[in-house]
């Protein structure tokens, strides 16, 4: 089953999960993954560590339950991708969350949140060889988690999107140091 999920809001569309995809086995054909995290158009991406869909102040997201979480997909195309994550780490004073990017067991980028709770974009490139056609596995790992009163939970980051583009920048990535990693407020 193939689909193109638009949401239109107030007259200006805004993609919820752009892409062309089986929703069974979430294989991607534009080789472009759009997950607006916390809608039903997630689920066939998503594998261990992510808590139950929410929204809170009209922002759709999900926590990150465990110190590691898995988005799963298939391209039909290996190329240089752009991975761009806005995301919001679990508040606790004094500390910063540390999210450490693989792609299929390859290192690529290590962000570290600023001591604040609001949702900020996070930016890396992922080189092709580090892409598969079949069963792509982007992992993220937290440095902490922690239940705060009154959720039982131990939560870690709470993840509103995921985008996989075409990269934009033309600059060939050599070495894992030559990542460039951006943080936007």
């Amino acid at each position: 089953m193939k689909f193109i999920f638009i949401m239109c809001i107030s007259g200006l569309f805004a993609f919820g999960v752009c892409l062309i995809a089986e929703q069974t086995t979430g294989r991607l054909q534009t080789n472009v993954l759009s997950l607006d995290m916390g809608t039903p158009m997630d689920e066939p991406f998503l594998g261990f560590g992510w808590s139950k869909a929410e929204i809170h102040s009209e922002r759709y997201f999900r926590w990150v339950k465990h110190l590691e979480a898995e988005v799963s997909f298939d391209m039909d195309e290996l190329i240089d991708m752009e991975l761009s994550i806005i995301a919001a780490p679990l508040y606790i004073k004094g500390r910063r969350q540390k999210i450490g990017v693989y792609m299929n067991n390859h290192f690529i980028a290590e962000w570290t949140c600023p001591e604040d709770p609001n949702f900020k974009q996070y930016q890396t490139n992922v080189p092709a060889r580090f892409c598969k056609k079949e069963k792509n596995c982007l992992i993220l790992r937290m440095g902490y988690r922690k239940q705060q009163k009154p959720d039982p939970r131990k939560l870690a980051l709470a993840v509103d999107k995921i985008v996989l583009d075409k990269v934009r920048s033309t600059k060939p990535y050599k070495t894992k140091q030559d990542h460039d990693v951006r943080i936007y407020p």
